[in-house]
């Protein structure tokens, strides 16, 4: 069953809890423990702090992507959104010194029009890139090495 995020969100004013509700169903009950989890075991989460969860998940300018997870794990930034079908971020390209990791933890998710294979992909500064969902979700995990260095409103450039 294809799940569309924006049409289940948009008929209710109570964001948080219709995201909460059609996460469940897309992931399970346990939705939130499985994702800390994946951070967790990818040693993002130190000293048993537990990053803000966005419910309804937060927005960036020009991408449909929606983001449970934004935060920093030392010169990294995290980034975990979710995606309904037919959605597509910014076309964009890190400057030196970000470099940008892709893991689609669920669903599929493609870079340029090419599938995330299992491993992961890896972008590397100055290389233009779009991600995008077909007919199904996708939940990735974004990891945006040495973004700290970098002013937030220069980290992704549009043109």
């Amino acid at each position: 069953m294809v799940h569309s995020l924006e049409s289940e969100f948009s008929r209710d004013r109570n964001y948080s809890r219709r995201y909460d509700e059609v996460l469940r169903r897309i992931l399970g009950e346990s939705y939130q423990d499985e994702l800390i989890g994946v951070l967790r075991r990818r040693g993002f989460i130190d000293n048993g702090s537990v990053p803000q969860l966005f419910l309804p998940p937060d927005r960036h300018e020009l991408s449909k992507a929606r983001y449970l997870f934004d935060f920093y794990h030392g010169d990294d930034r995290i980034l975990v959104p979710v995606m309904g079908p037919w959605r597509r971020t910014s076309k964009h390209l890190h400057k030196e010194p970000i470099i940008e990791r892709y893991e689609t933890l669920r669903g599929e998710f493609y870079l340029n029009d090419a599938l995330i294979p299992s491993e992961g992909l890896t972008i590397l500064p100055g290389i233009t890139h779009q991600g995008e969902t077909r007919s199904e979700y996708a939940i990735t995990l974004i990891v945006m090495e040495n973004a700290r260095l970098v002013p937030e409103d220069q980290q992704h450039c549009t043109r």
